[in-house]
């Protein structure tokens, strides 16, 4: 693919404001790029869909909208949390395809990017950024509660209860 993903978790407070709460998992995997972005050698694409949020600012976080109007970044996608397990699934299939033809290199079989926990603790959200020469600067707003309390939920919610409340949006460079 020559590209490498960057990209943010997003939650909606309950305000209906999106804003960023974690960085995606950083670690390259090509293979789970291109099962998140259709274009694998083989096999589905995930449920993911194309989303810029300079095309949607009504819709984007703040601190997103900020990274991406740089104008570096291409394909956006917006991947729901039903996306993001379909996408693991898949990159799971492919590894023990892999453990099958070649069982000294076989990557490590956890999920490229896990789905959140309610109940991790939220150091801080991104409201918006500042620009600066050397990239984009998130404005904090500490906060160090469970994603749960972020988000509004009580107790007993479960992801399920919260899969319209949180998402992950990337995009690649080149």
């Amino acid at each position: 693919m020559g590209a490498d993903i960057h990209g943010v978790w997003e939650c909606k407070l309950p305000n209906g404001v999106w804003v960023a709460f974690s960085g995606i998992n950083d670690a390259r995997s090509y293979e789970w790029f291109g099962i998140l972005s259709g274009v694998r050698r083989h096999g589905p694409r995930c449920d993911s869909e194309p989303w810029n949020p300079c095309d949607h600012p009504e819709d984007a976080g703040e601190y997103w909208l900020r990274v991406c109007e740089g104008g570096g970044l291409h394909n956006h996608t917006l991947i729901t949390i039903p996306a993001l397990r379909q996408a693991n699934e898949e990159f799971r299939r492919t590894l023990i395809e892999w453990a099958q033809q070649d069982e000294e290199n076989v990557p490590d079989p956890d999920d490229q990017e896990p789905v959140p926990d309610l109940d991790e603790t939220v150091r801080a959200v991104w409201l918006g950024a500042s620009r600066h020469d050397w990239g984009v600067e998130p404005n904090e707003l500490q906060l160090g509660v469970p994603l749960r309390e972020v988000l509004g939920l009580g107790p007993e919610a479960t992801i399920d209860d919260a899969v319209h409340l949180i998402r992950m949006v990337v995009a690649y460079d080149s």
